[in-house]
């Protein structure tokens, strides 16, 4: 019974805390969007039986019969830019605090899908329907630690574990703190990209730059290309940015017009030991400047790039282009979870030692 209390307390005062947000959501929502406030979409839930969840309504009314089975993505063009920043920051999820008052959910869980995504996509998942032996979550952590580009079957594995391990109330509470820490920084950020833009207009009168897709300075991170036939590397520059279509960068040599990247850039920690992450791309040189002499190379180069497969989209989308809502949080998530654990448990006395 205490679960089940807990939930029905926090989720009494969360609700009344987003009342603010519910009210601000309104009201922006009744300028730049059609239709009701609240999207009622049918979800399985546990032992794959159906409930209606709520979320604050991003896409228009029949975009789920325009979808079908298909998942999400930008060839739909169904996102506003003020329904964007509510998915990227999950502000749209709040409503489901509802769900967890009524017990169709919990706050941390695997994420509930939709019927026929799940026929589609997930029911030939090895150990998929693990996750209907619990309630869904209105936190889950596969989605609150990678990205929505993520294969299926990695966030069927991560769901899998977790469920596995357990959750008791710390270890709960540690994933909602990181949620909302995690929503605080992208709302912060967002908020301060559009309040510096607007500035640039009004205030300093210079130029905006229309740019469709954010991009992402990476500092010194090097690529290397590599031959087609022996696969060895021959080329490699300096990455300068990156966006989810194009790269930008310094050549140390001069590029051929078409090419695969082996891209070595990022060490990753993970239980106690640094992994490093490769990546896979085709692509073709869109454009090239010159820069001069001072510059090793001396050329930029913007490339239009694409990942090899699915897993290579998901490691791109989750290391260079960051787009999982915990990303700031980059450290071993493992160690971090147990530290914290680790420190209310002394605190309240639960562990002498």
């Amino acid at each position: 019974m205490l679960p089940r209390a807990l939930n029905i307390f926090f989720s009494l005062v969360m609700l009344v805390m987003a009342v603010p947000v519910a009210v601000i959501v309104w009201a922006i929502s009744l300028k730049v969007n059609k239709g009701p406030l609240l999207y009622k979409g049918e979800r399985l839930g546990k032992d794959k039986q159906k409930f209606i969840m709520y979320k604050f309504r991003t896409l228009p009314v029949d975009a789920e019969k325009k979808i079908g089975s298909d998942l999400l993505n930008k060839k739909h063009n169904m996102v506003t830019p003020f329904t964007k920043f509510m998915r990227d920051t999950r502000i749209d999820e709040l409503p489901q605090l509802y769900n967890i008052l009524r017990g169709d959910m919990a706050f941390i869980g695997p994420r509930p899908e939709r019927q026929a995504v799940y026929e589609a996509h997930c029911k030939k998942i090895r150990d998929y329907d693990f996750r209907f032996t619990v309630k869904p979550g209105m936190i889950g952590y596969s989605q609150l630690f990678t990205p929505h580009s993520t294969p299926k079957v990695i966030r069927a594995s991560i769901d899998n574990k977790n469920i596995q391990q357990g959750q008791d109330f710390f270890s709960s509470a540690f994933m909602v703190g990181i949620t909302i820490g995690a929503v605080i920084l992208t709302v912060c950020r967002k908020l301060s990209q559009l309040m510096w833009a607007a500035y640039k207009v009004d205030v300093k009168k210079s130029f905006n730059e229309k740019r469709r897709l954010e991009r992402i300075g990476l500092g010194k991170i090097e690529f290397h290309l590599l031959d087609p036939v022996s696969r060895k590397p021959f080329a490699a520059g300096r990455v300068v940015d990156i966006n989810e279509e194009c790269i930008k960068l310094t050549a140390y040599t001069k590029l051929p017009s078409k090419f695969e990247v082996f891209w070595m850039p990022v060490d990753v920690f993970r239980d106690g030991h640094v992994k490093r992450i490769k990546m896979l791309f085709t692509g073709y040189v869109q454009t090239k400047k010159s820069v001069g002499k001072d510059v090793q190379g001396g050329a930029v180069y913007v490339i239009r790039y694409r990942a090899a497969n699915k897993l290579h989209q998901y490691l791109i989308d989750q290391y260079l282009l960051r787009k999982s809502l915990a990303s700031d949080f980059s450290m071993d998530q493992t160690a971090l979870k147990r530290a914290v654990v680790g420190m209310f448990n002394q605190v309240l006395g639960f562990d002498k030692t």
